[in-house]
């Protein structure tokens, strides 16, 4: 009977191994697959600048370039997070998969969007831009509490991990709030301004690193 219970316990280890290196694999795949979306994503987005074909169009092809600048250090700030993000953890469970694709299903919307204002600013094109760009910023928050959990959960006792745990769901729920409250906002001033909105939207990912970091939270739980 001794013999059986130690059979099974080297089963189940055995297969708790083989699931920990298909998770560390499948990280792999994920950062090396993030990678080519983004590269694809930029590249697309480099693209839909059209070019110049007389020397009245140059202005235009001006404001082409800036509006996708806009873009790319958008789309730049959103790698940028996701890389570190998925740095905290060694392994991809499904559910950080599930949600990475979500936030890059929507980003790939932007390529489109920024085509979109290029074209014609209109109210209805920059709200659409706010809208996706939104939509990215939840997810991200949403992936990142994610993160945060399972660094809690593999670095800490389980009652000062629920600790933890409560006080990053208040974050993430004040985080949350404040973003509707931004990006609406912008999404509102679009209604009655839609150029000046895009521009706007170049400041966003320079207040992103004025924001709490993961790594800065990620030093108190150590602490």
């Amino acid at each position: 009977m001794e013999k059986k219970t130690i059979d099974q316990a080297k089963v189940r280890s055995y297969i708790d191994h083989l699931q920990d290196q298909t998770h560390e694999k499948m990280m792999e795949h994920l950062k090396a697959f993030n990678e080519g979306v983004f590269a694809i994503i930029i590249t697309i987005l480099a693209l839909e600048i059209p070019a110049p074909h007389s020397q009245a169009a140059y202005p235009a092809f001006i404001k082409s370039i800036s509006i996708f600048l806009i873009s790319f250090f958008v789309i730049g700030n959103f790698w940028y997070h996701l890389t570190l993000l998925l740095s905290n953890i060694k392994q991809a469970p499904k559910r950080v998969i599930i949600v990475d694709l979500m936030y890059l299903a929507d980003l790939t919307l932007l390529p489109v969007l920024t085509s979109w204002i290029i074209e014609k600013p209109s109210v209805l094109a920059v709200a659409n831009y706010g809208i996706v760009y939104l939509i990215a910023q939840l997810v991200r928050t949403w992936l990142r509490h994610i993160v945060f959990s399972i660094h809690i959960s593999s670095a800490l006792p389980a009652e000062r991990a629920a600790i933890i745990e409560d006080h990053t769901d208040r974050q993430m729920r004040l985080r949350t709030i404040l973003l509707f409250i931004l990006n609406g906002s912008l999404i509102a001033l679009a209604l009655l301004n839609p150029k000046l909105t895009i521009y706007a939207y170049l400041a966003l990912p320079i207040l992103d690193f004025f924001l709490p970091s993961h790594k800065k939270l990620i030093k108190k739980i150590k602490r």
